[in-house]
């Protein structure tokens, strides 16, 4: 964490008013903030006293503005070596369904074309004729394969197949799910198309 100033009361309430928080209610000389979007910290104005670092970073803490930025992120600022955004990509916490950005990143690495062109150069057939053959597994883990790798939604992989709605999407996935847990001949085939696709299950 980059070092922090000692700063005055009034600049710290000047900084969150800029940053969208509002006072809400004042208890002798604590005035506590909020954002629109639940974020809440207390600033101490007692007077003739800074506020130091160590508070700061404790105010930082509680009002996290030490993770908004991983809240707003869009994956696409970052740039730099492979090392430093898989580095950037470990700090961004939560569920990957819920951040766009994340999502977006992960799209750009794998298009629906490639996954199910693996797919069907692993069964052998055109795609139009596996999707076709039921109870093969294949657009299970089509859809899975774009979920996960992806990064695309149940309702984004529905459109994929033809208007699918996505609770159906959901049921296909979770089924295939479970038949990976017992059935080796389709084991070995999501094997042959993590190569293909150079993924990772």
């Amino acid at each position: 964490m980059p070092r922090l100033p000692v700063l005055k009361p009034r600049e710290v309430m000047r900084t969150l008013e800029r940053l969208g928080f509002v006072e809400v209610r004042q208890r002798g000389a604590h005035r506590q903030f909020r954002h629109p979007d639940g974020r809440g910290t207390t600033v101490p104005s007692h007077s003739g006293r800074d506020i130091a670092p160590p508070l700061l970073r404790e105010m930082a803490g509680l009002g996290k503005w030490a993770e908004d930025w991983k809240e707003s992120v869009k994956a696409s600022v970052f740039h730099g070596s492979e090392k430093f955004v898989a580095g950037m990509l470990k700090e961004l916490k939560g569920d990957r369904r819920e951040q766009t950005g994340m999502r977006e990143k992960e799209r750009l690495s794998l298009e629906w074309s490639r996954i199910v062109g693996a797919i069907a150069k692993v069964w052998k057939a055109p795609w139009e004729v596996v999707c076709r053959q039921r109870g093969n597994g294949a657009v299970g883990l089509a859809y899975y394969l774009g979920q996960r790798h992806a990064g695309m939604t149940l309702r984004e992989l529905g459109k994929c197949m033809g208007e699918v709605e996505y609770p159906a999407v959901s049921v296909a996935i979770a089924r295939l799910q479970n038949r990976l847990k017992t059935e080796r001949s389709l084991q070995r085939r999501v094997k042959q198309i993590e190569k293909l696709l150079k993924v990772e299950m």
